[in-house]
């Protein structure tokens, strides 16, 4: 979500730039920006229970190419439930029950990776779960508020936002990941001088759910 927050800063302080967001599963994100179709990707790949991080999936992803890690935010993402979770929703093995709907995230997204290591580690079978798809974060909110699914993978923020109760189960970066090689070009560097600003990181410090302690700090990865 605060994509678009900082999508509108742009705008609102360099009147000839406009920058474009596209949503998607950090995993198609990434692939998109080795495929070159876009200058920047995002991604919250987790570490937690077994899986790897931001660096490990770059490194994989785009093991020649040397890239920028941009923080744009740390948050946590866990279980989206109802207001006093009714169900009682702790842990991955209690979404094994038979009459509960989980709200089903794309393979790539980094909350279905987090979900099947947790299942994984717990050793549930996955093939019992069942639900309706939700395309981000917000749709799974949604989806658990308007009472279609019991239960969903997602960020703090958007439960907040939609009056739900939420989980932890893992606190993550979520980074803005950008080819060495177009960060001096004027749009993507006057993006990520609007990252770092301390504007910026003042409207995050206002929204429920994100951090914006390291907002901006800029890691360099090395192409293999």
């Amino acid at each position: 979500p605060i994509l678009g927050t900082l999508v509108q800063r742009l705008g609102r302080e360099r009147a000839q730039l406009r920058a474009t967001w596209l949503p998607g599963s950090s995993r198609r994100s990434l692939d998109l920006l080795g495929e070159g179709l876009v200058h920047v990707a995002g991604a919250h790949f987790s570490a937690a229970a077994g899986g790897e991080d931001n660096v490990g999936a770059v490194r994989r992803r785009l093991p020649d190419r040397r890239v920028l890690i941009v923080n744009l935010t740390r948050w946590r993402q866990g279980f989206v439930v109802p207001a006093g979770n009714p169900l009682g929703i702790t842990s991955a093995g209690d979404l094994l029950r038979t009459d509960l709907r989980l709200a089903m995230r794309e393979e790539g997204a980094a909350a279905h990776k987090l979900l099947t290591s947790l299942l994984e580690r717990e050793r549930a079978e996955r093939m019992l779960l069942r639900g309706p798809s939700a395309a981000g974060h917000a749709e799974v909110a949604q989806l658990v508020r308007s009472g279609a699914a019991d239960v969903g993978v997602a960020i703090e923020g958007v439960a907040i936002a939609a009056g739900l109760d939420f989980v932890p189960l893992t606190e993550e970066r979520f980074d803005l990941l950008v080819p060495a090689e177009i960060a001096e070009w004027a749009p993507v560097a006057r993006l990520l001088d609007a990252v770092g600003s301390a504007g910026f990181r003042a409207e995050i410090a206002q929204l429920p759910g994100y951090d914006q302690e390291i907002t901006g700090h800029v890691t360099t990865l090395e192409a293999a």
